[in-house]
C-alpha cells in the first residue's frame, strides 16, 4: 500500500505588535546591515566622512524578549462600545492595534499587559475615548527590571481613581506579579502626550531599581532608560573604552545626562563629571544614582537647557571629555554653535555624541565639521531589532 504523503505544516512567520515581520538567523544579519547602509549613507548625503573609520554594527545580544518597557494606549471602541482597543497606534494614525503581546517584549511583561487587559473592564475601569476627552484610563506604561522581573507600573488617567488602581494591584498580585512600584499619573489635558508630570503612587517604592554592569539606577516613572538593557550594558562599556582610565585628575561634561548612565560609566574612570539635564526629576535621579554607587563626590548636576547655560558653563573646570546623547531631536544650534566654540580654544578635547537617530546626528555632523573638529570613529548599535533604527556612537576630535 502506498503511504500517504504528510501534510505540509504551515510555518507562520513571527511577527511584532504591528503585524510587521521579525528577522532572525541571516534574515536579521542581512536586515541589520541594510539599515546600518542606510544609516551611513544618510550621513555620507549631509557631509564627508573621508578619513572617518567606520566600524562594524553590534548585534544585538537578545533578538526576542529584548524589550523590558511599554506604554500601551488604552482606548474607547465606538463600533463595540462595550469592547475596547489597548495597544499601539498604527503608524501616522490614531488607531490602536488591538495587540498587547509581542515577541521582542520580555515575557514577563507580555504577560503583565495581557493580564491588566483582562482585568479592565472586570474592574469597571473606563478606557479614554480621545475624541470626546471623557472615560478614564488613557494609557498603561510599564517597565520591568531585566535582572529580577520586577515591575515599574503606571496607570495614566484622566481622573485618579485610587479605589480601582489598588484593586488592579491585588488582582495582578494575585497572579505572581513582582509589583515593585505603582503609580497613577493623572493627565487631564487633551493631546498627544502620553505622561504628565504628576505622578500619585499607589504603593510600593519610589523607585525601580535597574543595574548595568556593577551599577545600579533608579528610575521613576517618567525617566528614560534604553529600552534594550542588555545592548545597553554593552554601548555604556563601548563610551567608557573610549574615554579610557585616568590616571591623574581629568573632568567630562554629560550634556543631556538624564538618570546619570552614561556619566556614572564616567565617573568610574576617574572623571569629575559635571552633568547637565533639562528635565528636574531625571537630574535628582542622576544625584541620587551618584550617592547609590558610592560616586557623589565625583558628580555634580545642574539643571537646565544646555543652550541657556553658558555662562555656567564658561565658570566650570574645562573639560577633557565632552558626551551629549540628547534626543531624537538632535543638538540645539546654540548648543552645536558652543561645542564649536569651545573646540576651536581646547583642541585636546573629545567628543562622544551618542544618537538614536542618523538624520540629526548627520545634520549636527555637518555643523559641527564646519570647525576644527573632525569625524574619527561612528559604530553602531542595534538597541531595537527588527525596526528601522540604530543606535550610533560618534567620535569628534581636533
Amino acid at each position: 500500500m502506498p503511504i500517504a504523503p504528510k501534510a505540509s505544516i504551515e510555518v507562520k512567520p513571527l511577527i511584532d505588535c504591528l503585524g510587521q515581520p521579525i528577522r532572525l538567523g541571516p534574515a536579521y544579519l542581512g536586515h541589520l546591515k541594510e539599515k546600518f547602509d542606510m544609516g551611513i549613507a544618510l550621513l555620507k548625503s549631509h557631509t564627508s566622512i573621508e578619513g572617518c573609520h567606520v566600524l562594524d554594527f553590534k548585534p544585538s545580544p537578545k533578538l526576542l524578549g529584548y524589550r523590558c518597557s511599554a506604554k500601551v494606549a488604552v482606548r474607547f471602541n465606538p463600533e463595540n462600545p462595550v469592547d475596547f482597543d489597548m495597544g499601539l497606534f498604527e503608524p501616522g494614525t490614531h488607531k490602536v492595534v488591538n495587540t498587547v503581546s509581542c515577541p521582542t517584549q520580555t515575557a514577563s511583561l507580555n504577560r503583565l499587559l495581557t493580564d491588566i487587559q483582562y482585568f479592565i473592564p472586570e474592574l469597571g475601569i473606563e478606557p479614554y475615548d480621545e475624541e470626546t476627552h471623557s472615560g478614564n484610563l488613557r494609557y498603561v506604561a510599564a517597565r520591568v527590571a531585566h535582572r529580577t522581573d520586577e515591575v515599574m507600573l503606571t496607570l495614566v488617567m484622566r481622573e485618579p481613581n485610587m479605589a480601582q488602581a489598588r484593586a488592579l494591584v491585588t488582582k495582578l498580585k494575585n497572579n505572581n506579579h513582582i509589583l515593585k512600584s505603582v503609580y497613577i499619573n493623572e493627565h487631564t489635558e487633551p493631546g498627544n502626550a502620553i505622561l504628565s508630570q504628576k505622578n500619585i503612587k499607589v504603593s510600593g517604592a519610589d523607585f525601580l531599581r535597574e543595574s548595568l554592569h556593577n551599577l545600579l539606577f533608579e528610575i521613576s516613572p517618567n525617566s528614560f532608560f534604553q529600552v534594550n538593557p542588555w545592548q545597553a550594558a554593552q554601548l555604556y562599556q563601548r563610551v567608557k573604552d573610549l574615554v579610557g582610565e585616568l590616571k591623574n585628575t581629568g573632568y567630562a561634561w554629560d550634556l543631556y545626562s538624564g538618570v546619570g548612565q552614561i556619566s556614572l560609566f564616567l565617573c568610574q574612570q576617574g572623571y569629575q563629571v559635571l552633568g547637565v539635564e533639562e528635565v528636574e526629576p531625571a537630574l535628582a535621579s542622576s544625584i541620587r544614582n551618584a550617592n547609590l554607587n558610592g560616586l557623589e563626590n565625583q558628580f555634580t548636576g545642574i539643571c537646565g537647557r544646555v543652550e541657556d547655560l553658558k555662562a555656567q558653563l564658561a565658570q566650570a573646570d574645562q573639560p577633557d571629555i565632552i558626551t551629549v546623547n540628547p534626543s531624537r531631536r538632535g543638538l540645539a544650534p546654540e548648543v552645536a554653535g558652543l561645542l564649536k566654540n569651545m573646540f576651536e580654544n581646547r583642541r585636546s578635547t573629545q567628543l562622544i555624541y551618542v544618537s538614536c537617530e542618523m538624520e540629526t546626528l548627520a545634520r549636527d555632523t555637518k555643523i559641527l565639521l564646519d570647525s576644527t573638529l573632525r569625524l574619527r570613529q561612528i559604530e553602531a548599535f542595534d538597541m531595537f531589532p527588527h525596526t528601522d533604527k540604530m543606535e550610533w556612537v560618534a567620535v569628534f576630535t581636533c
